[in-house]
Parts: C-alpha cells; structure tokens; sequence
C-alpha cells in the first residue's frame, strides 16, 4: 500500500470545524456538566511527581491534590493513557534539555514537578462553550513538559489538539504515542532528504519505537528501503520477522547487527553493498552515536544526511572527515519538541500540528502504522498515595531495563 512519494503531499488537511449549533438537550447536558463542576476544587488529581532530580526509581512519589477552578479559555481533562518514553526518563536524571516548570502543589511544602510529556486526554469540561472542543473530545497535549502522569489536568483550550478520530478502530495506546515516536519518524523522513519509491536509508536502534515506526512509515507509505541496525542479541531472527512484517506491503526491511557491521570477516559490509546495488543511502537516522553510529555513517553516500536525534550509548558521534568533505555528507541533529515548539507562534505553524497529528491517526485508524507491543500500568482507584507510588517506580524502572521490548504507560 505504498503511497505518493511527496511526504508534505501526503500530510492530510486539517478539516475546519464546522459551525456547531448547541441543541436544547445538549444546552442541559451542558448546563448540568457546569454545575456539576463548577467548582473544580471538588475534583482531587492523582500526580506522578518527583521534587529533584536524580535516580527514576527512587525520586518518583505520588500526590493527591486538589485542582484550581478552571477559568475562561481553560479545560479539565481526563487523562485517558500516558506514556513512559525514554525523553522522560533523562527528564527526570536531569540530562535533558527540556525541563517542566516547577509547579507548587496544595499539600506539598516545596515546589515538585509532574512528570510525563506524552499521552492523551478526555475532555470532561470546556469553561467557554461553544467552540471546535466539547465533552468528550480526545485531545493530545500541544506543550512540551505539561505533566501527562496525572489522573486529570486544569490546562488551557489552546495547549491541546483535538484529535479527528474516524472510527472507533483508534485505541488508547494509539491515541497516547501520537505525538512523539512516529511524529519523530515522519518528520525525519519528509524533513531532511527528499525520499523517492525505491530509495534505501539506515538507522540503528530499529527495534526502538522510533525505529519500528520508521520502518513502517517508510515502507508502507514512502516506498523506501530500509537497513537496519541492533546490537546482537537472542532470537534475532524474531526480530527480523518482526520488522519484516511491520514493511509488509511495502519496501523490504533488511536486520543486521552492529556487531557484524564492525567484524570485517563477518560478511556483513558485503551484503549491505548487495542490497544497495547502484543506489546511495541519502538518508541515516542515528540514536545511538559513539563506534556503531560512526560505523553506520560509512555506509552513506554523497551528499547524504546523518540525522541523531539520541545518543544511547552515552559516547561522542565521530564522523570521519573525509564523509563530510569528500562526500558532502551533512550532519545534523532533530528533537520532536524544539519542532513543535517552532510551530507555536503562527497559524500555519499550528495548522501543521494538527495536519501532523491527522495523518498519524489516519494512518493508525487504516491499520497501514501500528504501535509497539504496550504494557499498561494500571492505578486503581482504590490505589493509596504509596502504591502508585511504589507502581510509578517499578514502571519507569521496568521501562529503563527495557523489558520484553514493550512500551509502558500510565493508566489513572
């Protein structure tokens, strides 16, 4: 099901808000929903919050606080699902440039912050009726760092983005991993090179929720060929078949390990250059810098681009010179926030928000992209203040070590 080469074509429009008359009954339903919130105080939050920097397993505690009555131009939300991402974790040891603002909580001494930066949440009380958002609505968070790991949110109505869902086939673990790893993937594919059908590129950490979703979007959309990097580890032919069916429908998706990239008897560079044949690989996506990303960058051609948008071996990105002036080979670097962050000034900046988040959910709703596997952490009601705290820390610990290759979430 491979699609028109031109990425910025297939970005969808945005569908204008079509003007809403407000029915009788919705005009109640309405009425009665004011009243029953008009005092938000009412309504308790349950954060996921940590008061400095420092180990993920160990600074998370939970907070039960009351929210602030909401005024003109604000929501309350419901957070429906919250992801637990990499970004989030550096945010939390202090080793990331994006940092959320401290906040002063009701019942806490000193200032804390709310962690979580991605997710989705349920509309449960517009303040102004009458505009493009109503009860019910699915949303996802238009700021970087609003603090997703919370049962509820008082926010303004224009730091969410509605989502155009079509059909009941968007799940909540769909709806919650819109704004990060496959608006990473896409981005980097339609921003740097222009992708044709039957072009090939690279990238390491395949098996990341970027890169499975890279692979896909790549395949099933663009018609490009992908090479892709892991390091070398049990049932790699698993993962293979994995990424296999994840291009399926589309251009092939080719598994080799760093470790075989490096080992000149493994026989690895020889099959990589059989699969590129006469083509150049424009395009490499690196997240893990250090030996492998330098060793990934050889396999480029001129006036290519290496994209790093992590660096997950914690070592220095060293490109050899004569890539950069013998091949023209450009180096540059991509992070989803500072994107989103240029887009909020103007309205074409916002509309292309919205056009990014319409074509993702698209493509979920027709089945042609697909999450990773997901592992949801449930906070019951019942739930007291020290077992979703004791329930955050597992998570995001689980989370660090990578286990069983699943996403984790929040679930309030």
């Amino acid at each position: 099901m491979i699609k028109s080469p031109g990425l910025n074509r297939m970005l969808l429009p945005a569908s204008s808000a079509a003007a809403r008359g407000i029915s009788v009954g919705v005009s109640r339903r309405l009425i009665h929903s004011s009243s029953r919130l008009a005092r938000a105080a009412d309504l308790e939050a349950r954060s996921i919050v940590y008061e400095a920097n420092g180990d993920p397993t160990k600074v998370l505690r939970a907070h039960k606080w009351a929210l602030p009555e909401p005024k003109s131009g604000q929501v309350v939300l419901r957070v429906g699902l919250a992801s637990i991402n990499p970004a989030d974790i550096n945010v939390l040891q202090g080793v990331y440039p994006a940092k959320p603002a401290k906040r002063q909580l009701p019942g806490l001494a000193g200032d804390a912050f709310i962690g979580g930066n991605e997710g989705f949440g349920i509309v449960e009380h517009v303040v102004d009726t009458g505009g493009d958002l109503q009860e019910g609505d699915w949303v996802v968070f238009g700021k970087p760092q609003m603090g997703t790991w919370t049962s509820r949110m008082v926010c303004a109505q224009d730091d969410v983005i509605k989502i155009n869902r079509r059909s009941s086939s968007l799940t909540e673990v769909m709806a919650s991993t819109l704004q990060v790893n496959p608006a990473t993937a896409l981005r980097m594919l339609s921003d740097f090179q222009r992708l044709q059908p039957g072009d090939i590129m690279v990238q390491n950490a395949a098996n990341s929720a970027v890169g499975q979703a890279v692979v896909q979007i790549a395949a099933r959309q663009m018609g490009v060929e992908t090479i892709n990097l892991v390091r070398d580890r049990p049932k790699l032919d698993d993962m293979a078949a994995h990424l296999a069916a994840l291009a399926q429908g589309g251009a092939p998706a080719h598994l080799f390990t760093y470790e075989g990239l490096d080992d000149r008897d493994s026989g690895v560079k020889e099959k990589i250059k059989d699969i590129i044949g006469k083509r150049k690989i424009k395009l490499g996506l690196n997240a893990v810098c250090g030996k492998d990303g330098s060793n990934m960058a050889k396999l480029m051609g001129p006036d290519s681009t290496l994209v790093t948008y992590g660096a997950m071996s914690k070592q220095p990105l060293s490109v050899p010179a004569g890539l950069v002036i013998f091949l023209n080979m450009s180096v540059q670097g991509f992070m989803m926030n500072k994107w989103y962050a240029s887009k909020q000034s103007t309205p074409e900046g916002s509309q292309e928000r919205r056009q990014l988040m319409d074509t993702l959910t698209k493509w979920y709703e027709d089945g042609s992209l697909v999450p990773p596997e997901s592992h949801i952490v449930h906070i019951a009601p019942s739930d007291d203040v020290e077992t979703v705290g004791r329930k955050a820390r597992e998570a995001v610990g689980s989370s660090m070590a990578g286990y069983g290759g699943k996403k984790f979430f929040f679930k309030f």
